[in-house]
């Protein structure tokens, strides 16, 4: 074949090219596009309720995600969409939550609502106490990938509480709690604890509400410091200054899990932060998205948090405590 001939074929092979196989590629081309473009992720957070704590961490989520993704641009999602459902009537329609690619639930009331409901999305329950985690249906068992399922607590590590308590108030060695009856393996974990250290743990039990004042009177003259933990049928807005009273009375500070019992006279409490509960759920969301493995823990105890001091009832009890600020950061990432 001469050259002229060769070049007359090789363009007739081009336009034949060109008709058959662009029409193809335009057919093809929303498809390519939309396996680059996979839809965005949605990550669904159910509020118990309006409370400015439930705000500040739905918040606190927002912020800290965006932030998170855009340290980590080439592998967290361009797009995710983040919605913030209200609980209302104690319930939420399950098309709402299936449609989401993730549900993170804030507070006991959404927590025990959705896990009702037997979610197949991977799940996380925040904001909640142990006690409350334990009983959800369903959760924090092992399952497949598509229903991981794990609960971020509010209850600090009980090691972490003990090392507090042995780095603040170490001529205090004898340390009450009080329980609930269903409590019993809580109360072995204190003892396994209370093993490891020179800490004397004494526990006593409350069968009915009623009777805190009663078991607490009994038991104060037995220790010389009462660690308060989360238990909302103990420690409660009907029960916690009369507790705190009686405490104050007989000279034995109570050391509370949150803000507001130092306060109200706890002589100080390991708390965490809406905001800082905020910063860890968008963490393990985060990794969730990026890896996968997010939310791959049965349980997960709060990563950060301070202390708050009442310095009036230090003054008053005449103790003097250490730099609590350096005490909480030598205490801070430990979980149990």
């Amino acid at each position: 074949m001469d050259p002229m001939s060769a070049l007359l074929q090789l363009k007739s092979t081009a336009r034949l090219a060109r008709y058959i196989l662009w029409p193809t590629l335009a057919l093809l081309a929303p498809l390519v596009a939309g396996a680059a473009e996979p839809a965005a992720p949605r990550i669904l957070v159910v509020q118990s309720g309006d409370s400015p704590i439930y705000g500040a961490a739905s918040e606190a989520i927002r912020e800290q995600l965006r932030g998170y993704c855009a340290t980590m641009p080439a592998r967290c999602p361009r797009t995710y969409k983040l919605e913030v459902a209200i609980l209302e009537n104690g319930a939420l329609p399950a098309s709402t939550v299936e449609a989401a690619d993730l549900v993170v639930t804030l507070g006991r009331r959404a927590s025990l609502a959705i896990s009702k409901q037997r979610p197949s999305r991977p799940t996380l329950f925040a904001l909640i106490p142990r006690d409350t985690a334990d009983s959800l249906p369903g959760c924090c068992e092992a399952g497949p990938p598509d229903r991981q399922q794990t609960a971020l607590v509010l209850d600090q590590p009980l090691e972490r509480q003990l090392r507090a308590i042995r780095g603040a108030l170490p001529g205090r060695k004898r340390v009450g709690v009080l329980l609930n009856p269903g409590s019993g393996e809580l109360a072995s974990r204190l003892q396994r604890l209370a093993g490891t250290s020179d800490l004397r743990i004494t526990t006593a039990q409350v069968d009915d509400p009623d009777r805190v004042g009663a078991v607490l009177n009994d038991l104060l003259p037995q220790v010389d410091l009462l660690l308060a933990l989360p238990d909302p049928g103990i420690y409660n807005r009907r029960s916690i200054v009369s507790i705190l009273l009686a405490s104050y009375r007989r000279r034995v500070p109570v050391v509370g899990f949150s803000k507001a019992y130092a306060d109200a006279g706890a002589l100080f409490a390991l708390h965490t932060t809406p905001e800082q509960i905020g910063r860890q759920i968008a963490e393990m969301v985060g990794r969730q998205l990026t890896r996968g493995d997010g939310l791959t823990a049965p349980l997960k105890y709060p990563s950060h948090f301070k202390i708050a001091v009442n310095t009036r009832v230090a003054h008053s009890l005449g103790i003097e405590l250490p730099d609590m600020d350096a005490l909480a950061a030598g205490l801070q990432g430990e979980a149990e």
